[in-house]
């Protein structure tokens, strides 16, 4: 593996990282875009206004494009400043250039004053390009950058599991279907990811393997099993039946501690050949009652992973589809 050290004016960096056949800013380790809040946006920004450093970009290259894998939240909060997308925070200090105070608070990019934009603009990023990185380079050049970091047991995972069911799992999460049943947080928090690998270890239960535990350790072994065992049909298959699901339901509440399950029931209801609009009318009637199924909350005591809790919903769901 070889890399180098390049820097690039903002000015240019911004243009480049927008164009799909220089850039990729969608790298299977890395985190959703605009996961930082404003404050710490504003952050980014006025570093370059007091000339403070921050980490470099890093990318592989794979064809001809730099794959960014650290670095997605920089790259896209200097692109996002200078196109005029979000204003710096209220919060934030005068600046002193020689001497002069300039103001920055809730000021948008073409609001500074010209010696602050230039200051952005001819602010050089550095950007370590590698050639020639193995996955397995990729994955500990990320566990280590990133050791000690807040990320969720769900984003560690990807360094984990095989990259095959990293790409199966991360091309089902994009599905539109999961804006509707998960909150903003949920979705840039990853955990879309871990509903799709949950639902693969209920789909994969049978009288050999039983993956009915979705503690941390249970998953981190899944993946791996799944690894070697992984189906593209079965990816399809959840792939269609989300397509169905999208379809026929709006915005829905109260899915997300349930939602392996429901996909999982949903999967088996088109399997089986049962009233697909009966099931998605049982999905409606369960988010609508879902306060008042006292019965139905009380399956997730004792932790929403445990095995007991996993397997009552696991056969909640499938005494639905049984009885459609």
């Amino acid at each position: 593996m070889e890399y180098d050290k390049k820097t690039r004016l903002v000015q240019n960096f911004v243009k480049e990282v927008r164009d799909p056949k220089k850039y990729n800013l969608h790298h299977y380790l890395q985190r959703k875009e605009d996961q930082w809040s404003k404050k710490q946006k504003s952050l980014l920004i006025d570093s370059i206004f007091r000339s403070y450093p921050f980490d470099a970009i890093r990318a592989a290259v794979e064809d001809g494009v730099r794959q960014v894998f650290d670095g997605i939240q920089r790259s896209t909060t200097l692109a996002e400043y200078v196109e005029g997308k979000f204003a710096l925070s209220k919060d934030n200090l005068p600046v002193l250039i020689n001497n002069i105070p300039y103001e920055t608070a809730g000021k948008k990019f073409n609001e500074l004053d010209p010696v602050l934009q230039d200051k952005i603009l001819n602010w050089e990023v550095t950007i370590y390009v590698f050639t020639d990185a193995t996955d397995d380079d990729i994955r500990e050049m990320f566990l280590r950058q990133n050791n000690g970091k807040p990320l969720t047991a769900t984003q560690k995972r990807t360094a984990i599991e095989p990259k095959a069911v990293t790409e199966q799992v991360f091309g089902i999460a994009n599905h539109p279907f999961f804006k509707k049943a998960m909150t903003q947080n949920q979705l840039n928090k990853d955990f879309d990811k871990d509903v799709i690998r949950e639902t693969l270890m209920l789909l994969n239960t049978n009288d050999e393997h039983s993956f009915l535990s979705f503690n941390q350790d249970a998953l981190n072994k899944f993946v791996v099993w799944y690894g070697d065992n992984l189906s593209e049909e079965l990816g399809s298959e959840i792939v269609d039946t989300l397509d169905m699901l999208d379809e026929r339901l709006e915005k829905t509440k109260y899915l997300y501690l349930s939602l392996p399950m429901i996909l999982y029931a949903a999967v088996k209801c088109r399997r089986e050949g049962k009233d697909f609009d009966k099931f998605v009318e049982k999905i409606k009637e369960f988010s609508s009652t879902y306060k008042d199924n006292e019965s139905y909350r009380a399956l997730l005591n004792g932790g929403t992973r445990s095995l007991q809790s996993v397997t009552s919903r696991y056969n909640y769901w499938n005494n639905i589809v049984e009885n459609l």
